[in-house]
């Protein structure tokens, strides 16, 4: 039987396909704009591949509790465990409970390597300017 998420791509990882905890190294942040909408993105590599999460606030303020930092560029080639959850919150539109997915951020594994596609990503060119 198929399920709605293997009828309907998304190009973000989302919650209920991360089967688990799951370690990934932090490869890029940035902004994007679909459909009117604003917000960021983390590039990541989970198990050897390059996915997408999009960065909602609690992410975020997960993210920035286990590295110690809310530098955004300061995440990339960092390693950390993301897994599946649930939330309840209050629809915007009815004002009713509803429970959401959503994907939650905790310390990787102690010893836990950042990847090789994470050392091959090179630095903004615009970084190595000297004025």
């Amino acid at each position: 039987m198929p399920k709605v998420s293997d009828l309907f791509k998304s190009p973000m990882l989302r919650a209920p396909n991360l089967g688990g905890v799951q370690p990934i190294t932090i490869l890029t942040n940035r902004a994007v704009s679909s459909n009117g909408a604003n917000y960021h993105v983390l590039d990541v590599d989970m198990k050897g591949e390059r996915n997408v999460i999009r960065l909602s606030a609690t992410l975020a303020h997960d993210i920035e509790a286990v590295l110690g930092e809310n530098e955004l560029d300061k995440w990339c080639g960092q390693v950390i465990s993301i897994y599946p959850a649930q939330m309840k919150l209050k629809d915007r539109d009815t004002g009713e409970e509803k429970i959401v997915d959503l994907i939650r951020a905790a310390a990787a594994p102690a010893g836990t390597k950042p990847s090789t596609m994470a050392l091959s990503i090179s630095k903004n060119p615009d970084d190595e300017i000297p004025f």
